[in-house]
């Protein structure tokens, strides 16, 4: 069966219907008190959207943790996010029957 996701990582999480989102982090203590330089920086998510054109519910999950140094003038990022893959049933509702994951890697450097 075809995916109604439609190319790359979209998805339909909008539409008519609601949209819920929760996203809890912080950030960890110095590695080293002294110098301050690196402190690691957890967050999660979950976007619950029951939205009227689909049988099932589009629920994300999200994981990341970010490396930070100077402060947050340098971050490396690790992000890795599972989502639902739309299909048609035989009865032509939109149903989720797989999810796929997606990883992401990134950096950011701020110049002051």
């Amino acid at each position: 069966m075809a995916s109604l996701n439609g190319a790359g990582n979209a998805m339909p999480v909008i539409g008519t219907g609601n949209t819920y989102y929760l996203q809890l982090g912080g950030i960890l203590p110095y590695f080293n008190k002294e110098k301050k330089d690196m402190q690691l920086q957890p967050a999660v998510g979950i976007q619950l959207s029951d939205l009227k054109g689909l049988h099932d519910n589009a629920v994300i999950y999200d994981a990341g943790v970010s490396l930070l140094s100077n402060g947050m003038s340098s971050r490396l990022t690790f992000d890795a996010q599972n989502r639902p893959v739309f299909t048609n049933d035989p009865g032509n509702n939109a149903v989720v029957p797989d999810r796929k994951w997606q990883f992401i890697l990134k950096y950011r450097i701020d110049f002051n």
